[in-house]
């Protein structure tokens, strides 16, 4: 299996990356796929994106957010449920780790994936209490 990574987003079309989405429990492809701005928006200005291929076929991705400068945060690591456990992960960590590697890189990760995160160097901390909410509005369907 040959694992291609690029991180050139034109280099994979919004059913792609909404399929990679979806495959991980991100919703369903129609949740983006309606939004005219999709592509723009999940990978504009700010946003640092991985992709991996596996046979041409777009199997992974990697979201970060970053001021460029002193912090970058990885938003989303998602590989397809049948590409799991193969390095397409590992492959994509490693593309964020040489971009950022002169900045502090955090992930919040589900429970079951902390391991993973902290194989590669990024440690859980206690001291850090995550702190979310959910929309104030309801997204415009279009």
């Amino acid at each position: 299996m040959h694992i291609a990574i690029t991180t050139d987003p034109f280099a994979v079309t919004p059913h792609e990356v909404a399929a990679v989405d979806a495959s991980v429990g991100f919703g369903t492809e129609a949740d983006y796929i309606h939004r005219p701005d999709f592509m723009a928006q999940h990978f504009g200005p700010g946003i640092f994106a991985a992709f991996a291929f596996v046979d041409d076929e777009a199997v992974g991705l990697l979201r970060a957010f970053s001021d460029g400068w002193m912090v970058a945060w990885i938003a989303e690591l998602c590989v397809m449920p049948n590409y799991q456990r193969r390095g397409i992960g590992t492959a994509l960590m490693e593309v964020a780790d040489e971009r950022f590697a002169d900045m502090a890189l955090y992930a919040e990760a589900f429970a079951d994936n902390a391991a993973f995160f902290n194989k590669r160097g990024l440690r859980s901390r206690s001291i850090l209490v995550p702190c979310t909410r959910g929309p104030l509005k309801p997204a415009l369907a279009a």
